[in-house]
């Protein structure tokens, strides 16, 4: 199966941008190029691809956030939803591994560039003791304020358990986890989300925050992309009636965006989907 990434923005391109099996993109802006992190790897050739790009649409390899053999000694693969963010003087590299106990857990990595190499911090940043927890995403408020966004693996349950996405506040070093963490988001359209909503992205635009996130199973037809809007970064946030992005004829299970800039300052949607050509 082909899973590419697709991209919305006001240009002449074509797509699939990157007709490889690479999911859950997460797209960072530096002053000269966009990097991409994706799902991926192993210890043996390395976790998570990077790819690189002076304009959103040709994108060329740029190494992993963990090179061969250096992948966290606390995991042991399922290396999954990757993002890097620029926090204070260095970079951070959040991501999703299965830990020695079997549990997913959220953890971090730090470097100087971009592109890495990637240290990380020695243990998961988040880790709860009786359910796995996945899709880390980073924002940074108007005021300098910052905050981790994450979901809980309630769907992995049987019968499945709610799932939630959960907020809270960090330091400056984008590292260290302030108060208790908040739920902003939980499943509860079952027209459309079923079992899960995952993959949290939160941009800010005029007065509102916007989280945007995926619903139901990333394997089907029914995986689309939702919103919800709130006046504050922990909420409440209000949810859009439907999905703002869900499967055509030739694209299927659109979903796990990123959102971007260019440099004109228009906005860019970056996200995978199942391609009808190839699936199988």
């Amino acid at each position: 199966m082909i899973l590419p990434f697709v991209a919305a923005a006001p240009a002449i391109y074509a797509n699939p941008v990157v007709a490889q099996d690479l999911p859950d993109p997460g797209v960072l802006q530096t002053p000269s190029d966009y990097f991409m992190a994706t799902t991926g790897g192993d210890r043996q050739q390395g976790a998570f691809p990077i790819l690189r790009s002076q304009d959103l649409v040709n994108w060329q390899p740029a190494g992993h956030i963990f090179a061969k053999n250096q992948t966290p000694g606390w995991s042991q693969g399922d290396y999954w939803a990757p993002e890097i963010h620029a926090v204070d003087d260095h970079y951070v590299a959040y991501f999703t591994a299965r830990d020695r106990s079997g549990m997913l857990r959220v953890g971090a990595a730090t470097s100087d560039k971009p592109q890495g190499p990637y240290q990380d911090i020695g243990q998961p940043l988040v880790a709860e003791p009786n359910i796995g927890v996945i899709d880390p995403t980073f924002f940074r408020d108007s005021d300098g304020s910052q905050y981790l966004y994450w979901k809980e693996d309630g769907n992995a349950f049987n019968p499945p358990q709610p799932t939630r996405i959960l907020g809270q506040k960090l330091e400056a070093d984008g590292l260290t986890r302030i108060g208790e963490p908040v739920e902003v988001l939980r499943n509860d359209r079952d027209s459309w989300e079923g079992d899960i909503v995952e993959a949290p992205e939160l941009v800010q635009r005029g007065d509102y925050y916007y989280l945007l996130y995926s619903g139901n199973g990333y394997w089907g037809e029914n995986y689309a992309e939702g919103a919800a809007r709130s006046k504050s970064p922990l909420g409440p946030f209000e949810k859009a009636g439907q999905p703002f992005l869900s499967s055509t004829d030739r694209w299927e299970g659109p979903g796990h965006a990123s959102i971007t800039q260019d440099r004109q300052g228009n906005d860019w949607l970056v996200y995978h989907a199942w391609d009808e050509e190839h699936k199988g």
